[in-house]
C-alpha cells in the first residue's frame, strides 16, 4: 500500500511533457526544519532519474 501511494505521488507530479515537478532545488546542510522547508521546488535532472528508478521498481515488483 505504501509503494502504491508513493508511485501515485510521483505520477501526480509528472507534467504533460513527461517532466517530474516538485523536486528539491538542492539540499545543503541546514540547522532547522524551516531551512529545508524553504528550499525551492522545481524540475531537476536527479529527480527525473530517481522517478524512473521508482517507477521501474514498481513495475518489477507489482506488475
Amino acid at each position: 500500500a505504501v509503494g502504491i501511494k508513493a508511485v501515485q505521488g510521483v505520477l501526480a507530479n509528472i507534467d504533460e511533457a513527461g517532466e517530474l515537478k516538485q523536486v528539491s532545488f538542492g539540499t545543503a546542510m541546514g540547522d532547522t526544519q524551516q531551512f529545508y522547508k524553504d528550499i525551492a521546488l522545481t524540475s531537476m535532472p536527479y529527480g527525473q532519474s530517481l522517478a524512473m528508478v521508482a517507477l521501474a521498481e514498481f513495475l518489477r515488483t507489482y506488475i
